[in-house]
């Protein structure tokens, strides 16, 4: 049995895609998934409940492998304003109606530290734990949704912008964890290893973050 943490969202457009191979090569491993925000991740880990976590790198020590950077997005409808830029400065959200993730996600965080830099609080219409439920919205012109990168981005009537704040990508690096403290299992390991293999080809958002400032590696974690 592994046991692995992660968000929705990371689960949808990172794992689904990538277990259906991991399970035919490892017939004999039950993986069970334990969705939850960026918060509660540490917390798994610290208490045995997962053996691995996908999140943000952090400033806890723990041991792990990065896998890829992580933007936030500005989804809008096509026919508004906020489309004609190739990125999106926080300070233009200040007099919009935002669809937000709730606070236990890691994105979250980060809007809300760029908006407090540039002296404003958001107006937030709809505070959400579905990613996809906000991009609707944004869709049907409800308001401006803000998502990770790991989001899978259906593009029928909306524009996906990154976010910018001076000039800085707001983001993170994600990695995928395990409390050094506990014994990791080889088919663990194995797991870790055929997702960094996937996610090297394939980075959640290619298409979305191309035009992003570059999130600056981290000389961490280590394993």
């Amino acid at each position: 049995l592994l046991r692995i943490a992660a968000t929705p969202h990371v689960i949808a457009g990172v794992l689904a895609p990538f277990l259906s191979r991991h399970m035919q090569r490892f017939p004999g491993v039950e993986i069970q998934l334990l969705e939850g925000g960026a918060a509660s991740q540490n917390t798994r880990l610290d208490r045995g409940e997962a053996h691995l976590a996908i999140m943000p790198v952090g400033e806890r020590p723990v041991s792990g492998h990065l896998l890829y950077p992580v933007h936030a997005l500005a989804v809008v409808r096509s026919d508004e304003r906020l489309t004609r830029k190739r990125t999106l400065d926080v300070a233009a959200l200040a007099d919009q109606p935002l669809l937000l993730l709730r606070r236990e996600f890691g994105s979250r965080s980060w809007l809300d530290a760029a908006c407090a830099s540039a002296n404003f609080r958001p107006l937030v219409r709809l505070e959400s734990g579905a990613p996809q439920t906000l991009v609707e919205l944004a869709g049907a012109g409800y308001g401006v949704a803000v998502v990770p990168s790991t989001v899978s981005i259906p593009l029928k009537n909306v524009v996906v912008t990154p976010l910018v704040y001076q000039s800085q990508s707001l983001g993170r690096w994600s990695m995928i964890a395990w409390n050094p403290r506990r014994h990791l299992p080889i088919y663990a390991q194995r797991f870790v290893e055929g997702l960094l293999s996937f996610v090297r080809l394939n980075v959640p958002g290619r298409s979305h973050i191309k035009y992003a400032p570059e999130i600056v590696r981290p000389l961490g974690p280590r394993p």
